[in-house]
C-alpha cells in the first residue's frame, strides 16, 4: 500500500466531513456571543473547529473581548440552542457512497468528534450511525483535538492499531490530533479550510469525492477484497 503502509480501519471527522455543519455552527457561536454584547466573525470559529466545546466558548469569549470569567457551559447551551434551531443538515456528496464502499467490505470504520452525543444522534440519522463500528463523541473525552485521545479512542473502539488507521479530517486541530495519536496515515479534505492551512496532512484532496478515489483508498478497497478472496483458497 501506499508507502507501505497497511490500513486496515478508517477514522472520519463528522462536522467538515460528513456533515455540512461548520458554517451552522460558527454562526450559532456568534450568536451566542451577541446575547453578552460579544461580537465575533464567523470565521473566529474556524481555527479551534475540533476543540472540546468548552474550550472554544472561552476561548471565542475572549476573543469578542468578554469581561469577567466565561461560564462555558452556560455559553455552549445557547450555541446548541441556536445551532438546532437554525441548522440546515446535508451529507456532503460522496460521503453515503464512500462509507458504504468501505463497510461493504469488511473495513471497520468510526466516526471521532468533538461535538456532543446529542448534536451527533439529533443531526445525523439514525440509519447512517449504525454503519459505524465506533462513534467518539465530546463527552467521551478529558482532552479534545489536538491532543491524541480523541483518534487514540477511535481507533480502539474499531479495535484496529492507531498505525493501522487512516484518518481524514478538514481542520488543523484535527490533523495535529492525528498526528500526535500516530495514525498511519492522514487525508485532509478542503471543505472548509484552504488547502494550504492543511499542508500537515499526508494528502489534502478538494471534496469527500475526490476522497473517494483517492489512491490510499483504493489500495485499501483491494486490500480487503484480496483478504475475502483468502478465506475460501
Amino acid at each position: 500500500m501506499t508507502n507501505k503502509i497497511v490500513i486496515k480501519g478508517v477514522l472520519f471527522d463528522c462536522d467538515g466531513v460528513i456533515s455540512q455543519s461548520p458554517v451552522d455552527y460558527a454562526n450559532a457561536w456568534v450568536n451566542a456571543l451577541a446575547e453578552h454584547g460579544l461580537a465575533i466573525k464567523p470565521e473566529d470559529w474556524a481555527p479551534l473547529e475540533g476543540a472540546k466545546t468548552t474550550e472554544i466558548a472561552k476561548k471565542l469569549w475572549e476573543k469578542g473581548g468578554g469581561a469577567g470569567e466565561c461560564d462555558a457551559e452556560a455559553l455552549v447551551a445557547r450555541k446548541d440552542f441556536y445551532y438546532h434551531r437554525d441548522r440546515k443538515f446535508a451529507f456532503y456528496p460522496g460521503i453515503e457512497d464512500l462509507i458504504d464502499r468501505l463497510v461493504s467490505k469488511g473495513v471497520p470504520v468510526s466516526i471521532v468528534t468533538s461535538s456532543s452525543r446529542f448534536n451527533v444522534e439529533d443531526n445525523i440519522p439514525k440509519s447512517f450511525l449504525d454503519k459505524f463500528t465506533g462513534i467518539v463523541v465530546g463527552e467521551m473525552l478529558e482532552r479534545g483535538k489536538p491532543d491524541p485521545d480523541p483518534f487514540l479512542k477511535g481507533a480502539e473502539l474499531i479495535k484496529v492499531p492507531i498505525e493501522h488507521c487512516l484518518g481524514v479530517e478538514n481542520a488543523p486541530l484535527g490533523i495535529k490530533s492525528l498526528k500526535a495519536a500516530g495514525a498511519g496515515f492522514c487525508v485532509a479534505v478542503a471543505t472548509t479550510n484552504d488547502a494550504e492551512i492543511l499542508s500537515e496532512a499526508d494528502l489534502v484532496v478538494p471534496d469527500i469525492e475526490s476522497l473517494g478515489q483517492a489512491e490510499i483508498i483504493q489500495e485499501l478497497i483491494h486490500f480487503c477484497e484480496n483478504q475475502e478472496l483468502k478465506k475460501f483458497k
